[in-house]
């Protein structure tokens, strides 16, 4: 089974948080989606994706894992490095990691749902 960012909060209030609905009649699936931090939480599932990075998982992991700690900010945005060799990652530069760079209007969303307990990581 593989890992997924798993949604627990309270889907009617995500309208007055800035999410806007949306059904997908092909499959019935419900969606909300904040445009600006372009975050997506689906019903079916209860999972949470973001679209623009490749290791969504990983990077709401490490946020998890460092929640008390100071996030490192460069102008508006987050760098990360991920590591190919072990699927980790790291804010420590090397040749062959790939940067990450996350918007800091994304890392915000992200760090509030996760202070309210409204998201985890599930599966592995």
């Amino acid at each position: 089974m593989h890992k997924h960012i798993h949604f627990s909060g309270d889907y009617s209030l995500l309208k007055t948080m800035g999410y806007d609905f949306q059904r997908l009649y092909a499959s019935n699936h419900q969606q909300w989606h904040n445009f600006d931090a372009d975050i997506r939480i689906w019903r079916k599932g209860s999972a949470l994706t973001m679209n623009q990075f490749p290791c969504d998982v990983e990077i709401v992991e490490y946020l998890i894992e460092h929640a008390g700690d100071n996030v490192p900010l460069f102008f508006n945005h987050w760098t990360l490095y991920y590591n190919p060799h072990t699927g980790k990652l790291t804010e420590t530069f090397h040749d062959d990691y790939t940067p990450i760079h996350v918007p800091l209007i994304t890392l915000a969303e992200l760090v509030k749902l996760i202070k309210m307990g409204w998201i985890s990581i599930k599966g592995g």
